[in-house]
């Protein structure tokens, strides 16, 4: 019974007291013995205490697994120890407790702005490992990407010049930014990606990732966090930490923004956390963070539009002449464009070069863009190593700094609206009346003035109906010499098997790389003389026989056979 309990994750133990309380009695009543007739198992209690007399480490990694052992019955391990301000910055993504609404830009006569929706938020948390110092936080409707990382890094590297502005420097409690040397990420599918590890390395930081399900192993940020909705679960719409039946929905009393909330978070923040003696480190993060930069300094960014330019989503492009074509935008500046592709043409492959002298280059790229802003992207400019800013080719879009998605959505909106005015199948009932037309004037056209319009109308008779039907045809196919059916292989064309690139062969090279041809001999007066070989006098020459003569033999032997297949016959 107890190994049963302990093999079996699902199983409880009622289930193993049930199943030996069945065993017992069968067993009982198979030997059919007078003194054990009347003999009873132990109470359950008994059986339950039997069970927890194994718990030990084995036993728990048996049902459970030996992570779960390790965290129930296994001795903390030390995690990452920060030793200097902006050593470590943990960045954790939650869910708020908290339903916010999203308002109207338009407002109504009575200067009230109506409410389109009822969302919860995310909030995005990085957190100082030496100090606990709260370095950059916000809240966002997007859910965990590498956007959100990116713009919680940004915050870290940014004075926090709003606050500063609203609280002052209340003993340093709004002096938290600088240069990280190192972030720890959540080791989730939206942190892993190659791009924004590759950038982060790229700007000096490096990145680790925390092990999955080991909340512990950034207990400092988690712990915050919790304590940071505790907070918000006060506020209107707050979600309480158990919802219990015929409890009111939280979504119906909420009334606060985003920016609402925000507010109140920076306040809090502020004027408590930063200021009230952490229990982790015996002191108030701010004082910890003022006493770590006199005494190891502060890492700042130079360039830091060179390094906001970085922390967008990365892609390879391709620029030509044109500009960059990017998510359906065309970004392009005749100025940036050229001084680019002067620039970058020393990096370019060589394989991309078998152009004509006369047609424009096609060179890759490395871009840069803000997801959130599709007015322009970044280019690396590899010659100057600088981060060059291309815009949008469309004023309507350079102008505005709308989201790639926004200007997506806007476009297939247009396109509808398009689709709408002028549908499909009257664009094409205009192209069927086109090609009558065409036709109409072919016929009354001269035969010099008809070419151009016989092409036209040879090029459009696919979207004529008739070209549509099905047509049937009867033929007879001769019979094969082996007299089964012949079987029809198709091909494709070798070209699409090839792994190599497609290339034309090179052609015989050139008589002049082997030096001039030797002069004919001349005679006297300057006339090429022939040279002949001179035969010996014994040598005998076959007759030359020109082709009509072989046409002939040819004819004579065909006739020859005939008459002797007849006479066999």
């Amino acid at each position: 019974m107890v190994r049963r309990y302990w093999i079996n994750e699902e199983r409880h133990i009622i289930d193993a007291v049930e199943w030996f309380d069945g065993c017992f009695y069968k067993t009982r009543d198979e030997r059919a013995d007078p003194a054990e007739i009347d003999l009873e198992p132990p109470v359950h209690g008994t059986l339950a205490n039997w069970i927890h007399a194994a718990r030990s480490h084995a036993t728990i990694a048996l049902k459970f697994g030996l992570r779960i052992a390790h965290r129930q019955l296994g001795g903390r391990g030390q995690s990452l120890v920060a030793i200097r301000p902006l050593e470590w910055v943990i960045i954790d993504h939650t869910e708020a407790d908290i339903w916010l609404i999203i308002l109207s830009d338009i407002v109504d006569a009575d200067g009230n702005r109506r409410i389109l929706s009822v969302k919860r938020p995310w909030l995005v948390t990085a957190i100082d490992l030496y100090s606990r110092m709260d370095l950059g936080h916000f809240l966002s409707f997007d859910p965990p990407s590498v956007r959100t990382v990116m713009e919680c890094i940004k915050r870290v590297t940014t004075p926090k010049a709003e606050l500063i502005e609203r609280f002052g420097e209340s003993k340093g409690a709004t002096d938290g930014f600088g240069f990280m040397t190192g972030v720890i990420l959540d080791n989730a599918l939206e942190n892993v990606m190659v791009s924004m590890q590759m950038v982060l390395e790229a700007l000096g930081i490096e990145v680790e990732y925390a092990p999955r399900a080991t909340p512990e192993y950034k207990a400092w940020v988690e712990r915050y966090i919790s304590t940071t909705n505790e907070t918000l679960r006060g506020l209107p719409g707050g979600i309480p930490l158990e919802i219990l039946d015929g409890d009111p929905d939280p979504r119906k009393f909420a009334s606060l923004t985003l920016s609402d909330v925000t507010e109140l978070l920076d306040h809090r923040i502020v004027t408590r956390y930063h200021l009230n003696v952490h229990a982790g480190i015996e002191m108030p993060p701010a004082r910890k963070w003022g006493l770590g930069l006199k005494e190891f300094g502060r890492g700042t960014v130079d360039d830091a539009r060179t390094m906001h330019a970085l922390m967008g989503q990365y892609k390879k492009a391709v620029l030509t002449a044109e500009g960059i074509r990017l998510e359906g935008h065309v970004f392009h500046d005749p100025y940036i464009t050229s001084t680019l592709m002067d620039h970058m043409a020393r990096f370019q492959r060589a394989s991309r070069q078998r152009r004509g002298k006369d047609q424009t280059r096609s060179i890759e790229v490395h871009t840069f863009r803000d997801p959130a802003d599709c007015s322009h992207i970044y280019v690396i400019d590899l010659h100057t190593r600088q981060v060059v800013r291309l815009p949008n080719r469309d004023e309507a879009y350079s102008n505005t700094a709308v989201s790639f998605a926004w200007a997506k959505a806007a476009k297939k909106e247009n396109q509808q609206a398009n689709e709408e005015f002028h549908s499909r199948e009257e664009r094409a009932g205009a192209q069927r009346d086109f090609q009558l037309k065409l036709e109409e004037m072919l016929a009354t056209q001269s035969h010099g003035d008809g070419k151009a319009t016989a092409r036209l109308v040879e090029g459009g008779r696919a979207v004529m109906e008739h070209q549509l039907l099905i047509e049937v045809e009867e033929c007879s196919v001769a019979s094969s010499i082996s007299g089964m059916k012949g079987v029809d292989i198709p091909r494709d064309a070798a070209f699409v098997e090839r792994d190599d690139v497609w290339e034309a062969p090179k052609g015989r090279s050139s008589s002049k790389k082997h030096g001039p041809r030797p002069k004919k001999p001349t005679t006297i007066d300057g006339t090429a003389t022939r040279l002949k070989p001179s035969l010996p006098a014994s040598a005998s020459t076959k007759p030359i026989i020109d082709i009509e003569t072989s046409e002939a033999r040819l004819d004579q032997l065909q006739r020859l056979s005939q008459l002797n297949i007849g006479e066999i016959a």
